[in-house]
């Protein structure tokens, strides 16, 4: 069956994980890109990685 809101939603395993805005929104709030490439490498596992936890830390360490 198709899920109108499979867009924002990722699949892992059987079931559908909560939905991403929360990582996307903070992704963006990041602005990750405007990093130098050393900061992305050494922030890679935070970056990708599904503990929006550690994501949400790692923007409030960045803000300050």
């Amino acid at each position: 069956m198709y899920d109108r809101d499979a867009a924002f939603k990722t699949l892992k395993g059987d079931y559908f994980a909560e939905p991403i805005e929360e990582t996307i929104a903070l992704l963006l709030k990041i602005k990750w890109w405007d990093w130098s490439i050393e900061e992305i490498m050494r922030n890679i596992p935070v970056l990708v990685g599904d503990n929006v936890r550690a994501l949400e830390a790692l923007v409030e360490k960045r803000a300050r």
